[in-house]
């Protein structure tokens, strides 16, 4: 046999030798959840209705005094200085998505503006807010109330402002 043959099959034998130990393969699985897409529904508004400011002179602290509360129970109460007129109401959402998921819901700071500027409500209370679960039925009610501080300084005028819902699934 020629020599340069022997060359040649020698290094054919290497070079499938080497390509088999560079290569290797295996399988991998393949999963999905998918869940219902999460909407929020508004059922009504957060009023604090009409209410009368302080009179003139009263101090106020806003712990004590001063203020008007919608609580999650849709109750507004006032603080003795504050006269209530017309009642308002909690604001409703329904919050649908995946039946038993968990979800995550928050409410954003809520400001009302008008003829005396920017007053800030304090004290939000959601109920339905935080961490927790959907129903069977894949909804989920959300209540929101809150404090409106008042005084005498306060302008008369209408007032109004927006707030945001956020649901997330965690």
């Amino acid at each position: 046999m020629h020599p340069y043959v022997k060359r040649a099959s020698v290094g054919a034998l290497l070079t499938v030798a080497s390509v088999a130990a560079f290569s290797a393969s295996t399988t991998g699985n393949v999963s999905v959840t998918i869940q219902a897409p999460l909407e929020i529904t508004k059922i009504s508004d957060l009023s604090f209705g009409t209410i009368l400011r302080p009179v003139s002179g009263t101090v106020c602290d806003f712990s004590s005094n001063c203020w008007t509360e919608i609580g999650i129970d849709s109750v507004q109460t006032a603080s003795p200085d504050v006269t209530i007129v017309t009642p308002g109401g909690r604001a409703e959402f329904v919050i649908s998505g995946e039946p038993n998921a968990n979800v995550t819901v928050t409410v954003g700071s809520i400001d009302v503006t008008g003829p005396g500027g920017s007053i800030h409500v304090t004290g939000i209370g959601g109920g339905g807010e935080g961490a927790g679960s959907f129903d069977g039925s894949g909804n989920r009610p959300l209540y929101v109330g809150g404090v409106l501080p008042v005084a005498p300084t306060t302008a008369s005028g209408v007032y109004s402002g927006t707030f945001t819902v956020d649901a997330i699934y965690p």
